[in-house]
């Protein structure tokens, strides 16, 4: 194997892969990185069995080869090199590296020893913004378990029906569905469950693209490929049956306030500090036509009190809650106006920018 590629190229490709490679003591070769040189393309690829991520790039290649190299010795030497050609050579388990002055060797491993990632069939196919799933991901997945010990909640529900997307994630605590466009028309509607890890391995791939640019999704029964430009992420899917999370949204509300994004944050943070501890709890009570009081009391340390301005419509109500999770479901608004809703003190509200179906946020109360 013998090519050459510029350094901008090559780590930018590390960048996108190696962070997948990390300490593996019972298979140590998934914390090196595949490198294919053919047909003057580079593909460097790193898994970790569950995950897969593919970089290519355009480069110089003189002799066709693959090899293994460690993931992070390289890419941190890479970085080091002046802003020049690299030039790479495969010679008796050892890859010799040039840039400019700089010359050194790293030991390499047979690529015959590296895992396959599987291949995913083309046959289902959704088309995205990469804007578009980026913020949809962004707005849902803090959501979701962050544990395995309930798998199907350890990743996000991706159901596609006609043009729409919707992206759901819950921990049973709180829930938050994103509806999005997408850019093909899906004829028989679908849904997987995706894990939240390959999630924000997509989401940290995402910020160095376009937002205009286009996504592929590709999926079978228990694998799925994110496909944009020359980057693309394989992962299993998860195996199980998401919960029936549209029977707990409430379909109408005997309270609806619409209040600043915010001047509620900075309230629910200023209450927080004043919240029990373990229980996290904070007291909204609802005043019509135009009050909302957020409230806490510590035996320990004190109480606080702020009042803010809304618009409240119906009948004056209150509700405690986890000051983490509204903090959550607040700061993923982007939107400046929000309207939130409830019923009564014993059953979930719901958070969603003023204006807009396309979001939602439940919480579940703390009852009292």
């Amino acid at each position: 194997m013998k090519f050459t590629c510029t350094k901008e190229n090559l780590i930018k490709s590390l960048n996108f892969v190696s962070h997948l490679a990390g300490k593996n003591i019972s298979l140590p070769i998934l914390n090196n990185v595949l490198i294919s040189a053919q047909e003057n393309i580079l593909e460097i690829l790193a898994t970790n069995l569950e995950i897969g991520i593919k970089a290519k790039t355009r480069g110089k290649v003189e002799q066709d080869g693959k090899t293994t190299l460690p993931a992070r010795i390289l890419t941190n030497f890479i970085n080091f090199l002046p802003e020049e050609k690299v030039d790479f050579e495969l010679q008796n388990g050892e890859v010799k590296i040039s840039s400019g002055e700089w010359n050194t060797k790293i030991k390499s491993q047979s690529s015959e020893d590296y895992p396959l990632i599987p291949e995913v069939d083309k046959k289902n196919n959704l088309k995205i913004k990469v804007n578009n799933l980026k913020n949809a991901l962004n707005q849902t997945v803090f959501a979701a378990v962050t544990n395995e010990s309930r798998p199907e909640l350890s990743g996000a529900l991706f159901k596609m029906t006609g043009k729409q997307l919707f992206v759901v994630a819950t921990d049973s605590y709180r829930l938050a569905e994103k509806k999005t466009e997408v850019l093909n028309e899906i004829k028989n509607e679908s849904s997987f469950i995706v894990p939240i890890k390959t999630l924000q391995e997509l989401i940290r791939i995402l910020t160095d693209f376009p937002q205009d640019d286009e996504l592929d999704i590709y999926w079978e029964e228990s694998q799925i490929k994110f496909s944009v430009t020359d980057v693309e992420i394989t992962s299993r899917l998860i195996d199980g049956e998401y919960p029936d999370y549209q029977q707990i949204i409430p379909q109408t509300s005997q309270t609806q306030a619409v209040f600043s994004k915010q001047e509620m944050i900075n309230a629910i943070k200023a209450a927080s500090l004043f919240s029990k501890t373990g229980i996290f709890d904070v007291t909204l009570e609802f005043k019509s036509p135009d009050k909302i009081i957020i409230k806490s009391v510590n035996a320990q340390l004190g109480e606080n009190e702020a009042r803010l301005k809304a618009k409240v419509v119906g009948e004056d109500n209150n509700i405690v809650f986890n000051y983490h999770y509204i903090l959550e479901g607040l700061i993923n608004i982007p939107q400046e106006k929000v309207v939130l809703e409830l019923t009564t003190s014993a059953n979930p509200a719901i958070l969603k920018p003023e204006g807009s179906q396309d979001y939602l946020y439940l919480i579940m109360p703390i009852r009292q």
